[in-house]
């Protein structure tokens, strides 16, 4: 391809940026710097985002029930109340961003060069995404320590789905994941003390068998799993478990893999070896790479219906023209990225521990 560059003017190479940017970016270069095998965060943001304006993501939170309800004579005396039963949950916007930038004198130094052009243009981009997605998938499985870190730092997964490794109540696991530590106000402004319902599921095993590990694992699916009630059916949205997760790391992995191997005589009823995949009730085990470094070998199950990010409408992964920036020799894109993670819901969601 023949590309016409009339004279190296500062103005000039600032319009040939613009115009040859993103539409000749080539993707033929070996990739090294990639840090994970897999980026579990990068597939939440690929999809149908969540968007909302205002100052701060919400949701409605229905927290208690009604207590009109009596079995009376008839003819008896109604009683009558009205209370309040719902609350916004709420965080503040956490705002990420990044960029990518080139040097005049690099861009005329392959001035002449259009496949060098294009090459400097693509991987100077690609480097720069990868290192915004290993950013992301830290933050996303990271939590602030107290709400002035939380101006900073997002809401990850370990926030509102907190462990509790010791001094649990229920010996087999319960919904007891409480408020997070350095948030007296609760995940999403509702504390557990007054709000006790507002806790994740969550227990810890000893041992990789099936008595211990996948007892706990079997009875969490089962404890977290709310059904709709029939009669309600048009007032309460429908469950959709297909969106459960569990995420696990490698070591975890392979020692559920070594359970199910153990098991091939009774395959098909709690944990099943398939040939392309292991699952565990039709859900597979995906594999979170930045959770090999958790020595509480964690087995997170995530309803991905009631844990998502929201992105404030207008700014996800917004992308600027080339500007001229910082240096008077520098071109420069920007990508900004205003959102929060929320959970509506965190009784649909736990986290099982070895200890």
């Amino acid at each position: 391809m023949a590309i016409s560059y009339p004279q190296a003017t500062d103005d000039a190479v600032f319009d040939f940026v613009r115009a040859v940017y993103p539409k000749l970016i080539k993707k033929d270069f070996a990739l090294l710097c990639q840090t994970y095998t897999d980026y579990v965060v990068a597939k939440w943001f690929s999809g149908n985002v969540k968007q909302m304006t205002g100052s701060q993501a919400s949701w409605n939170v229905v927290y208690r029930k009604g207590t009109s309800a009596k079995h009376s004579r008839m003819g008896e005396k109604d009683t009558v109340s009205i209370q309040n039963v719902s609350k916004r949950g709420h965080a503040q916007w956490c705002h990420f961003g990044f960029n990518y930038s080139w040097l005049r004198q690099e861009l005329l130094m392959v001035q002449n060069d259009p496949d060098a052009l294009i090459d400097l243009l693509g991987s100077r981009r690609a480097s720069e995404q990868v290192g915004a997605l290993d950013d992301l998938e830290a933050k996303g499985w990271g939590a602030p320590t107290d709400s002035t870190d939380a101006e900073e730092i997002p809401m990850g997964i370990p926030f509102w789905v907190q462990k509790k490794l010791t001094g649990g109540t229920y010996p087999t696991g319960g919904f007891e994941g409480g408020d997070p530590s350095g948030f007296t106000g609760g995940a999403g402004g509702l504390d557990v003390s007054s709000y006790p319902n507002a806790q994740n599921y969550t227990a810890v095993f000893s041992a990789w068998t099936d008595a211990d590990c996948i007892d706990k694992l079997q009875r969490a699916m089962f404890k977290m799993k709310y059904k709709r009630p029939a009669i309600l059916n048009k007032d309460i949205k429908a469950e959709d478990y297909s969106k459960t997760k569990l995420f696990v790391g490698l070591d975890t992995k392979l020692q559920i893999l070594n359970i199910a191997k153990s098991n091939q005589d009774s395959l098909g009823w709690d944990l099943g070896v398939g040939a392309d995949e292991m699952r565990f009730y039709r859900h597979t085990l995906d594999y979170a790479p930045i959770l090999d470094s958790d020595t509480d070998y964690p087995i997170y199950l995530l309803d991905m219906n009631t844990i998502f990010p929201i992105v404030l409408k207008g700014d996800k992964f917004h992308e600027t023209e080339v500007r001229n920036s910082q240096s008077h020799d520098y071109f420069t894109i920007h990508n900004d990225l205003t959102y929060q993670y929320v959970c509506s819901n965190r009784r649909h969601n736990g986290v099982i521990c070895k200890v």
